[in-house]
């Protein structure tokens, strides 16, 4: 029985009202970033819209709530990284690079309130911090963003697109390690 933190009711305000509109933002101008950065044609970009709305998407897999809010920081501060300077540095579209901008903010203020969110979990119930500290290992243990799984035919791509915008594979796991060890103790 894990205590449900003050917060709850903020958090399902911040789902509703912050999190759900931005990540309904994305997905409409993501397509035109990756058509305008030449990584998809538009033709092929239209196909795959079509394809990706006819299919339901994998959100989780039962996770508890402390495994839910650690996965949505890993799954937020990736996609900040994502949205990374020096892939911005490798566009010359204005358009492009003030989008990615923009996404990353969020992505970062997202990561954030999830953050914030299972610190608070531990906080709220020091006496099952062993049972907490092991749900999330094993979460972390069984991490795989979403891309990969709600959209397989894009995955396959995944490894040039982080090699060609030069992914900060490194400075993600110092983050995360430390984050952790501050999550976890």
């Amino acid at each position: 029985n894990i205590a449900v933190t003050a917060g709850a009711r903020g958090k399902v305000r911040f789902l509703d009202q912050v999190w759900l509109p931005e990540e309904i933002g994305h997905s409409e101008v993501i397509p035109e970033i990756a058509v305008r950065s030449g990584g998809i044609s538009g033709s092929a970009m239209n196909g795959l819209i079509s394809q990706i709305r006819e299919r339901e998407f994998n959100l989780g897999r039962n996770y508890s709530l402390i495994q839910n809010d650690v996965y949505s920081w890993i799954q937020e501060k990736s996609g900040r990284y994502y949205y990374n300077p020096t892939m911005i540095a490798g566009s010359k579209d204005l358009v492009v690079n003030e989008a990615l901008m923009n996404h990353g903010g969020q992505e970062s203020f997202h990561a954030h309130v999830y953050y914030e969110d299972a610190k608070a979990i531990f906080a709220s119930n020091p006496q099952y911090k062993d049972a907490l500290a092991n749900q999330v290992i094993e979460m972390v243990g069984d991490f795989i963003m979403p891309g990969p799984y709600n959209f397989p035919e894009l995955a396959k791509d995944f490894p040039k697109w982080a090699e060609k915008f030069k992914f900060p594979y490194m400075l993600l796991l110092k983050e995360l390690s430390l984050g952790l060890e501050d999550l976890i103790g």
